[in-house]
């Protein structure tokens, strides 16, 4: 175990501390991407990088630390229960239907490719960009923005503890969660503008998962007062079978349906980088 701090206080305020720094990309990454327009091929790379990232933090980190709280038998309660939450989530949200807004009659519709004017050239661009824009409005956005409220809040949790009880691994942990979410809150951003998402609303919504996830560090670190470690595996857990779902269910598909031949390069990367994080930092 490793020692923090050296009085109540003082620890409290580190958990402070980094759970703002975990949840800053959510308000640094959203005001920047929100004002600068990324390629889709870009954000490819990003959703990849940033699924590397998470599955190296899952892996490297967050499993090894909950049997070692519990057992095999508290992780995988943990982890089966998370999965399932983010799955039920993003279930809800996919199954609402999507409508357009058609911005010359401020009415909603649903884009029709077959017009009386498929033979202009002007027309057929508009119209392949427009399908461009069909392929990216199906809430894609919006399940990003739950799945990193979903999986970053436990993790901060998760930051709570590590400090509350010593257990080492707090920096990479935190810097791999950093880069992670500042990748994925790119991406979710501009998928929120593609979907006629209003910059305030986006600001708003990313306001909200920062707030969210920023008072997850107190909350976990208050909660080693009343669970025993046996219990707090199962936090561990569901915070890695949330970010597993949000990764397989959402980001690496997000990646494919702009697939370029380099994303797979991009996922390498950030499993590399994570793995490298908590090598030397561990």
């Amino acid at each position: 175990m490793v020692d923090y701090a050296n009085s109540f206080l003082e620890s409290l305020m580190l958990t402070i501390f980094v759970s703002i720094l975990v949840a800053s990309p959510f308000l640094i990454a959203s005001i920047i991407s929100k004002e600068y327009r990324h390629p889709l091929r870009l954000r490819a790379d990003l959703a990849s990088f940033s699924s590397g990232i998470f599955i190296g933090t899952v892996t490297f980190s967050i499993i090894e630390e909950s049997v070692k709280l519990g057992d095999i038998f508290t992780m995988g309660v943990g982890f089966g229960i998370g999965a399932v939450t983010f799955s039920l989530v993003r279930y809800k949200i996919q199954n609402k239907p999507t409508f357009f807004v058609n911005k010359d009659h401020g009415e909603q519709n649903i884009v029709d490719s077959n017009t009386s004017h498929r033979d202009d050239p002007v027309e057929k661009k508009r119209t392949a960009n427009k399908r461009e824009i069909q392929t990216e409005k199906t809430g894609s956005g919006k399940l990003i923005v739950i799945g990193t409220l979903t999986d970053s809040h436990p993790e901060t949790i998760m930051i709570g503890v590590m400090i509350a009880l010593g257990i080492p691994g707090l920096f990479p942990t935190a810097l791999a969660l950093f880069i992670g979410n500042f990748a994925a809150t790119i991406v979710g951003t501009r998928e929120l503008i593609a979907e006629n998402e209003p910059k305030r609303k986006i600001l708003q919504k990313w306001s909200m998962v920062f707030i969210f996830v920023a008072i997850g560090g107190p909350i976990g670190y208050f909660l080693t007062l009343f669970l025993n470690e046996y219990y707090l595996s199962i936090v561990f857990s569901f915070a890695a079978g949330a970010l597993m779902s949000f990764v397989t269910e959402e980001l690496i598909p997000d990646a494919y349906r702009k697939v370029n031949w380099h994303i797979g390069l991009s996922a390498s990367v950030g499993l590399f980088v994570s793995f490298a994080i908590f090598h030397f930092y561990q």
